[in-house]
């Protein structure tokens, strides 16, 4: 997201176009405009064209034996400092006032790792399954940034080594590596091929590449329709492709090769400044600050008002992000690039700890401000903030099944088995905390792949998976051996119950009672299947914080719950009475009557949207003990077991 200048110095209108478009890509996407689903592309766009302007630049001063790296590096600070200090300023003043305790923590880590360039380190460190939702992290758009300042570091050194050894040559072996690491990373850790710099060279290199390369010989035929095959190609990657689409890898090579022919092409008629072009060249203009000052802008909005944004909304978040966007480029993107780096560079310098201070000092500062802010003991606020991480809750669950007291085996001991993904992991410690540990062995058996015995689904593994999630499941030979030793995994624990808990997925549900059907002729055990757990509509740290007091919390929490699963028990409960399964309703254990309970012990009972903490276990456990479907079914698990 440099500034985009031709080695004569002039704009090039080409190149600030393909900024509007890359932009408004991004803004469209995160404004949930409808017919954008890959405008997240946009950030690939930006980095075709950066890797051709730096590569211009380096080389032409390399040839002219002018190129200086304090200089370089100077003015990449100029460029982009003062806009991104003052975003991280402003978000950081926001965010004590606007977001909940557990996520102004996570802000201010991510805000010192920000002002340092290693955010797009920082995100992906905590990029796992229980990660917080992306719309929950105001800074996360700076994982671009911190990849193009880490291309910055790496290039100027590369192209002085190459320069003059076969520099295409290098390139192209750089581009080529990179693009069949990303792939192989795919398969391994996609938000490691997604965040790290090694994965992204390729994209860099494409536009690199082009550096000294035209085609403006080239017949007019030809340019014309070069030109409107690669802006076919550019619009139809932002609007067709989707956050399932493998990125960066092969997949995203289309756009990139097509943003390298326009820079290359250098077409007139994508070059003229007129009525038409104007609107879109100043976008090109302020796009960096537009890229800053957008997402924070989202995040916070959404905080207030979660869910999808309506066009009407998504148009006003564009207005304000424009007038923001200008008011960053006139009152600090502009008088900044005035600054004469040869007088003024070592004073530009210490902007660099300037920044890390200021970023320390947040993460000092932020108890203290946030307490005097919100000293209520006993308010929803403070409730809310209470709630622990999920990672300490599963910590939480282990301590409290390892304390609890156990009495001399009376009865043969009791197998039961929970199977699912993390809800199962859950529902495990739920039954621990409820059933007598000397009467009840309780098992799990996890996995993020659909609880789905080989030969139940005639669909391929890369379309059952091709929506989920996780993206680890897209690779079509991780869930294979689970899917394949299912019901072998199963016979072998020997369980007299076995429970579904599941974050059960509309694609999964065709196939579920042949899988339940299955196990019912070939293992000598009841199954029960739970529903899908009650899931509110965002992070409760969030979603109930506009109530006004603690007594109103559980009445006010059935309005509050996520209504995309709705017929997910209806469907359950037929699928279980199908297959001669039991069934019972987490909805009904945490709303019994759409009455909701959603406090225990003084403590919120939910840790994030879907998981419970453990009063929450305790609770809903206690509740299932005293369920006459699952008394019916442990019965029966019983008697199963005595008849062996």
């Amino acid at each position: 997201m440099t500034g985009i200048w031709s080695g004569a110095g002039a704009r090039r209108v080409d190149i600030d176009l393909l900024r509007a478009v890359a932009v408004l890509s991004v803004l469209f996407f995160h404004f949930d405009v409808p017919g954008f689903s890959g405008g997240f592309l946009g950030v690939d766009i930006f980095f075709v064209i950066s890797g051709y302007l730096i590569s211009l630049h380096i080389q032409q001063q390399l040839q002219q034996g002018r190129f200086s790296y304090r200089m370089f590096y100077l003015r990449r600070i100029r460029r982009l400092f003062p806009a991104m200090i003052a975003t991280l300023a402003l978000s950081s003043v926001a965010a004590v006032f606007i977001l909940p305790r557990g996520l102004l923590e996570s802000f201010s880590h991510s805000q010192l790792a920000s002002a340092v360039y290693v955010s797009n380190i920082y995100f992906w460190s905590v990029a796992d399954y229980f990660d917080t939702e992306s719309i929950l992290k105001p800074l996360l758009h700076t994982w671009s940034l911190s990849v193009e300042e880490q291309f910055y570091l790496v290039w100027p050194f590369f192209l002085a080594l190459t320069l003059r050894r076969r520099p295409r040559l290098a390139m192209s072996i750089a581009l080529v590596g990179s693009l069949l690491a990303a792939e192989l990373m795919h398969r391994q850790s996609a938000s490691t091929a997604f965040y790290l710099f090694p994965f992204r060279i390729f994209e860099f290199a494409f536009g690199a590449l082009i550096c000294g390369v035209s085609l403006e010989r080239l017949p007019r035929w030809n340019r014309d329709t070069l030109l409107l095959i690669s802006l076919a190609v550019i619009v139809g990657s932002v609007m067709l492709m989707d956050e399932q689409t493998r990125n960066p890898g092969i997949a995203t090579v289309p756009l990139c090769v097509a943003t390298a022919l326009v820079i290359a092409l250098r077409h007139p008629g994508f070059n003229r400044q007129n009525g038409l072009t104007a609107p879109f060249l100043r976008i090109g203009l302020v796009s960096y600050s537009a890229y800053l000052v957008h997402w924070p802008l989202v995040v916070f909005f959404k905080i207030g008002e979660p869910g999808r944004l309506d066009l009407a909304t998504a148009g006003a978040m564009m207005l304000v992000t424009y007038l923001l966007a200008e008011l960053s480029y006139q009152l600090v993107e502009r008088p900044t690039a005035r600054i004469d780096l040869r007088r003024r560079g070592g004073a530009l310098f210490w902007s660099l700890p300037a920044v890390l201070v200021l970023a320390l000092g947040v993460n000092i500062a932020w108890p203290y401000v946030y307490t005097a802010l919100h000293r209520s003991n006993v308010s929803v606020v403070e409730v809310l903030d209470r709630i622990p991480p999920y990672r300490e809750v599963r910590d939480q669950a282990r301590d409290a099944v390892e304390q609890q007291p156990r009495g001399a085996s009376q009865v043969p001991l009791n197998r039961i088995l929970v199977v699912g993904d993390s809800h199962a992991v859950d529902f495990r410690r739920a039954l621990q905390l409820a059933l007598p540990p000397e009467q009840y062995w309780v098992g799990v058996m996890f996995s993020i792949c659909d609880p789905l015995a080989q030969g139940s689904f005639d669909a391929s593994l890369e379309a059952l998976y091709e929506k989920h999630g996780q993206t680890r499941t897209h690779n079509p030979e991780y869930c294979r051996d689970y899917h394949q030793t299912f019901l072998d995994e199963l016979a072998a624990i020997k369980p007299d119950l076995i429970v579904f808990s599941e974050a059960w997925r509309r694609e999964t549900l065709p196939y579920v009672a042949d899988s339940l059907q299955r196990i019912r002729d070939e293992l000598s055990a009841e199954v029960l299947v739970m529903g899908r757990n009650l899931q509110w509509s965002g992070t409760p740290e969030v979603t109930f914080r506009k109530v006004a007091a603690l007594s109103d919390l559980d009445r006010e929490a059935w309005s509050m719950r996520n209504l995309n699963y709705e017929d997910f028990d209806d469907r359950l409960k037929e699928i279980a009475a199908s297959a001669g399964a039991y069934f019972v309703s987490k909805v009904e254990l945490v709303c019994p009557g759409q009455e909701c309970t959603v406090m225990a012990d003084g403590e919120f009972t939910y840790t994030d949207a879907q998981h419970w903490t453990v009063p929450g276990l305790k609770l809903y456990g206690a509740r299932l003990l005293e369920h006459p479907v699952f008394i019916e079914a442990l019965e029966s698990a019983r008697q199963q077991r005595g008849q062996r």
